[in-house]
């Protein structure tokens, strides 16, 4: 019998090994500007191993700063997807452009596929949905930006990085009364959020700001006092494939433009490593 579980496992393992020369390579500038997590599993690779094979439960991932990496087999699909999305930015061309943002989507919604179908529930979902959110409003496809902030919000109101997403989304395709509206509730929940307050400005919002939700009721921007590791439920027996050739599920934009107002999230000082956990 553990014989036949070994066997189960290094065939789930397989396409791991087949197709790992397919990962996307990154330069020493690169590694630098990515997530502490994401440094933390060599980008997927640890000693010419997958990460979540070497690894295994190495205190590494006990860290504060690598609890998104903790129990999510899946994790380097992020990473990749943030290199993507940071390849983006320098992008000589509009189709070299678009093509990397279409990449960044692309290793999120997997993400949210490979979970969804084995039913797991990740604390971390909003964040992906942030970033599906964050892509469609560079593309400006606007009314797909929405939905997946509206997707991330569902998970967790208090995660304002959606606000402004949503916001800057209802603003370019001029529904000002909208942006204005979603504006306002973000400062609900992060009063002192500067973006917050100048796109409700912006928007022809009134003073003073909106009255801030109680404390007791709000799930604001900061984390929580102490860090707690995320937890994965129904962990699968399996990890997520490296596909040798990763589909591209959409059409690439040629005319693709970065959005002129999109922020990145800022992590509170306190505690910037567990905004999701319960």
């Amino acid at each position: 019998m553990k014989l036949e579980k070994l066997l189960i496992a290094c065939v789930a393992l397989l396409p791991l090994t087949q197709a790992w020369a397919s990962r996307p390579q990154t330069s020493p500038q690169e590694f630098q500007a990515m997530e502490p997590a994401c440094q933390a599993i060599g980008m997927g690779e640890v000693d010419g191993r997958f990460w979540a094979e070497a690894l295994g439960n190495s205190p590494i991932l006990d860290k504060p700063e690598n609890a998104m990496a903790k129990g999510a087999g899946w994790f380097h699909h992020y990473c990749w997807g943030k290199l993507s999305k940071l390849r983006s930015y320098s992008a000589r061309s509009a189709d070299q452009r678009g093509r990397a943002i279409l990449n960044w989507r692309n290793e999120m919604k997997f993400i949210v596929d490979w979970t969804g179908e084995r039913g797991i529930k990740w604390h971390y979902m909003p964040v992906i949905h942030k970033e599906i959110a964050e892509s469609y409003l560079f593309e400006k496809n606007y009314a797909k930006a929405i939905t997946e902030g509206e997707k991330a919000l569902a998970l967790d109101k208090g995660y304002v990085p959606v606000y402004l997403i949503i916001a800057d989304a209802y603003a370019g395709a001029n529904k000002r009364d909208k942006a204005l509206e979603i504006a306002a509730e973000g400062l609900k929940y992060a009063p002192e959020s500067k973006p917050l307050k100048r796109r409700y400005k912006d928007m022809g919002g009134k003073m003073p700001y909106p009255e801030p939700y109680e404390k007791e009721t709000a799930t604001v921007e900061a984390a929580p006092a102490k860090a707690e590791k995320p937890v994965v439920e129904a962990a699968p027996p399996d990890m997520p494939p490296v596909p040798e050739n990763r589909p591209q599920v959409e059409s690439v934009a040629k005319d693709t433009v970065l959005p002129p107002s999109v922020e990145p999230s800022k992590k509170p000082e306190s505690n910037p490593y567990c905004r999701f956990c319960p």
